[in-house]
Order: structure tokens, then C-alpha cells, then sequence
């Protein structure tokens, strides 16, 4: 029990003139683009450090964390506030963490669990209550948001990728217009459901929209993987396993993907 509070506090820092956040390394996990705390006052201390060298910052909050496989992760009080589909999203994507790890690419990691986590919150909700269930629905509707919003992001970074790799000298009042275009672009959005109504409150910065890719970059790939398994989860995941047992996962999957898709 620990209470209705994050278990722990993730902080990103990157340059103001790069998409790419500082790494920290760690016994079995490799390179991480994240410093994690359990106390939030410490963690908040880091921040304002970083903050004070000129550096972007995102203090995120955790709500679960994957130990993966060396310990049994247990279900904390706070996330029994979550709705049933999120809860099984979040436990499927820890349990994904244990189940294929690649050391020091944190990227393929996470996006691959944020995806398995999705596909398989939706296929646990479409068994308990049926496909055309209102649980099923609303959970459909998010994902479609979020591969919208996902999008949105992209094309967020793309142009500050394109602003950094420049020459301009003002590439900090630059960035500053392609995040006011952002919230602007926002609102016109066809958004079926509230998931995202708080980012026009976000701090926009490349600390956050690190983080959110690091999330999702990949998750175009492990889709094309789900169709070419014929929407397999099981089956899915035991492909990204020998993946990742791969010399060059990257490479081995795509060699894959295109043996696989007639």
C-alpha cells in the first residue's frame, strides 16, 4: 500500500537544441533516457538543478515499474483507481517488460510494451463484456485518439528535429513558435474521447516530447509485425523475442517483416 500517490518520479532532461534526452546506466536494464526517485523532494531538487544549467526538464510520475522477472512485481494501492482497461494496459505492459527486454534500448522497450499493453487491455475487455460492449467502445475510441495524437506528436518533432539540425541562431525563439502552433493545431483535432484534453495546459518543451517518443516510436513496426501474425498477440510477442535476442534486432525485423508480408 502505498497509498494514492505515483510509486516513483521519473525525471528527463535534454539540451534546449536537441530532441535527445541525457542517459543514465543501471545494473541489467543498460542506458536509460530517465533518472528515477521514490522521493518526490529529491527528485524535484535534480529538476531544479538541471533547470538552473539551461537544460529542459519533465518530471514525470510512475505508476507501476517492472523488475523484469527478477522479483515479483506486485499490484500497488494506486492502481486501483485506474479504470479496468488501464490497469490492464498497465499490468500487460509491465508483464511485457519481463517478458522481452533489450538491454540499453529503451525505446524498443517501451514502445513495444505501450503497444502489447493496448492489444491486449482491448482483447481481456472484448472477452469479459463482448466486442460491442460500451467498455470495448470507449477503449476502440482512445486508440484511435491516440494513434491521431501519436501523429501529432511526430510531426511536432519532425519540425524541431528540422529547427535543430539547422543553422539558425534563433532556434530557442524558433521552437518557442512550433509550440504555440502546436497548441493552436490542438483544437483541431477530430478527437472522439478527453484522453488528451489536458495538452494545451502541458508544458510544452523537448523534455516531454522526448519522452513521449521514446513511448511510441516504434509502434508502427510492432503493428506490422500483429498483422503479419494474423493479429496474434501470442504469437506477436514470441517473434520480438527472437528479436531481441538478435545481434541487430533492428535489422533482423525488418528481414523478418519483409519474408513475412507477401
Amino acid at each position: 500500500d502505498i497509498g494514492r500517490g505515483p510509486v516513483s518520479w521519473n525525471l528527463v532532461v535534454c539540451r534546449k537544441d536537441r530532441l535527445k534526452p541525457l542517459e543514465w546506466s543501471y545494473p541489467i536494464v543498460g542506458a536509460v533516457p530517465y533518472r528515477g526517485y521514490f522521493d518526490r523532494a529529491k527528485a524535484e531538487e535534480a529538476r531544479d538543478q538541471y533547470v538552473a544549467e539551461g537544460y529542459d526538464t519533465y518530471l514525470r510520475p510512475v505508476g507501476a515499474y517492472s523488475t523484469l522477472g527478477w522479483f515479483s512485481d506486485p499490484v500497488l494501492s494506486a492502481m486501483l483507481r485506474y479504470s479496468e482497461g488501464d490497469l490492464a494496459d498497465l499490468i500487460i505492459h509491465e508483464l511485457t517488460h519481463a517478458t522481452v527486454w533489450i538491454e540499453g534500448d529503451v525505446t524498443f522497450n517501451e514502445s513495444l510494451a505501450s503497444f502489447v499493453g493496448e492489444v491486449g487491455a482491448l482483447m481481456w475487455l472484448q472477452r469479459k463484456y463482448g466486442a460491442d460492449s460500451e467498455a470495448v467502445r470507449q477503449v476502440i475510441n482512445k486508440r484511435a485518439d491516440g494513434i491521431i495524437f501519436q501523429k501529432f506528436m511526430r510531426d511536432i518533432a519532425s519540425r524541431l528535429d528540422s529547427l535543430y539540425q539547422s543553422n539558425s541562431p534563433h532556434k530557442i525563439t524558433l521552437r518557442q513558435q512550433i509550440f504555440d502552433s502546436a497548441r493552436a493545431d490542438f483544437h483541431t483535432l477530430p478527437l472522439k474521447t478527453n484522453l488528451y484534453v489536458h495538452f494545451p495546459s502541458w508544458e510544452l518543451n523537448n523534455a516531454r516530447i522526448a519522452l513521449y517518443r521514446v513511448y511510441r516510436e516504434r509502434t508502427d513496426v510492432f503493428a506490422r509485425v500483429y498483422l503479419a501474425c494474423d493479429n496474434n498477440l501470442k504469437a506477436t510477442v514470441e517473434v520480438l523475442q527472437q528479436c531481441a535476442n538478435a545481434e541487430d534486432p533492428a535489422a533482423w525485423l525488418e528481414e523478418w517483416l519483409e519474408s513475412s508480408v507477401p
